[in-house]
């Protein structure tokens, strides 16, 4: 194809199909290759000479400046027919497809990356805090990760490992409590187990003998069968005492304070007849209003509380047993307080402790089997209160039961 500034060829191989534009010295020619030699003298000769031109204004002959060959006023390229080189090919081809080829290795390289730090990673911390957790592993916290997303799934997973561990750590506690009574259970039948089979060898060696059993032998045995039977009957209260629904019922104030003065004359007249009994409001900090609200209670809790308390009290007191009534300050609830003391020799350190752990007792053959307490502490509990041990001033033993009983009336005070 040639650029022409003038002139016209007129010979084989010129393309019709091209405008010649004369007014702009601008002229498209198509040619042939076996027509490029001939095409290549006509327009040199029918073209004027630049270089003559500029030789005679300038006085400078550009042929002896640059060389002969490298002067001329034509150009013009030339496609050659035929087959293209094969390494032009394979560059055309570099060329066009090198582009996607690095930058989609690029892409690829960075989403790697980006997978890697920001999806495998934290995907891989979640899996092993999973795996730790299936296999009961809960001792642990899942650490933050990266995404949010991500960190949403892992603060859950944290959630539900940290519930799984409170409420494994909570079986195990009651599994633990449950073994300790079991344990106790079985140490303490171990008494009476031993004087039954004493007594009962005793009077099979008497019938071999040909003697008749003797009645102090029988009674022994009836007296240890009771025991077991009472025995039992503990264990299996206790058991149960966690289940146990505790049924309020409005009652009067001056009304629950007579009934229990009443229930704690007869139950220390039967425990215990040769001791004194007195039973008191407590005034000042404790003080009974007539005047208040009545009361929210489980009456048969509170007296199977008061009846253990005077049981432990009349097996130690030497002469006299006070019991102490009144209403204190829980807040914004009141508090019905039930003190029970007596005059023996009060509690030693270790049962200040450890009274109230199920079958304790520092007298192992004493008639109780060191459940009052223990129960008392969890009937309290279940009402909203507790059991506090403590010893008096002048000595002996002094046990304060607490039970919520319903909240203050507007303007009512209190003690603390």
């Amino acid at each position: 194809m040639d650029w022409g500034l003038n002139g016209e060829y007129p010979g084989p191989g010129r393309d019709t199909s091209f405008t010649n534009y004369e007014d702009g010295a601008v002229e498209v020619v198509a040619l042939d290759q076996d027509n490029l030699a001939q095409y290549d003298t006509q327009q040199r000769t029918l073209r004027a000479d630049p270089v003559a031109a500029f030789k005679q204004i300038t006085d400078i002959d550009l042929r002896d400046a640059f060389g002969a060959d490298r002067i001329s006023n034509v150009a013009y390229y030339a496609f050659a027919g035929g087959v293209r080189p094969p390494f032009i090919a394979v560059s055309d081809m570099v060329q066009g497809v090198g582009p996607f080829v690095i930058y989609g290795g690029l892409a690829i390289v960075m989403f790697r990356r980006f997978y890697r730090t920001n999806i495998a990673e934290p995907l891989g911390e979640l899996a092993v805090a999973a795996e730790r957790i299936g296999s009961q592993d809960l001792d642990f916290e899942i650490e933050p990760v990266r995404g949010r997303e991500l960190a949403r799934l892992g603060a859950t997973l944290d959630a539900m490992r940290a519930e799984l561990l409170r409420a494994q750590r909570h079986l195990w506690h009651s599994s633990e409590s449950r073994r300790q009574l079991n344990a106790a259970f079985a140490h303490d039948l171990r008494t009476p187990i031993t004087v039954l089979r004493g007594t009962a060898e005793l009077a099979r060696m008497r019938v071999d003998a040909g003697k008749q059993v003797t009645s102090e032998q029988v009674e022994r045995l009836q007296a240890q069968v009771a025991r077991l039977e009472s025995y039992a009957n503990a264990m299996s209260g206790v058991c149960k005492l966690e289940d146990r629904a505790v049924n309020r019922a409005p009652l009067a104030l001056r009304e629950a304070e007579d009934e229990l003065r009443r229930h704690a004359r007869e139950v220390v007249a039967a425990r215990a007849p040769e001791l004194a009994v007195e039973v008191r409001s407590v005034e000042g900090m404790d003080g009974v209003s007539a005047t208040a609200a009545a009361l929210l209670l489980d009456m048969s809790l509170v007296e199977e509380v008061l009846d253990n308390l005077l049981s432990n009290a009349c097996g130690h007191a030497r002469a006299r047993v006070v019991v102490e009534l009144g209403v204190g300050d829980n807040g914004d609830s009141r508090r019905l307080i039930v003190r029970v003391r007596d005059d023996g020799d009060g509690f030693s350190p270790e049962a200040l402790h450890r009274a109230c752990d199920a079958f304790y007792s520092e007298n192992k053959s004493a008639e109780h089997f060191g459940l009052g307490l223990n129960v008392s502490s969890v009937l309290a509990e279940l009402h909203g209160g507790d059991i506090e041990l403590a010893n008096g001033p002048c000595g002996g033993a002094c046990v304060t039961a607490t039970f919520e009983c319903g909240c203050k009336a507007p303007g009512e005070n209190l003690p603390a």
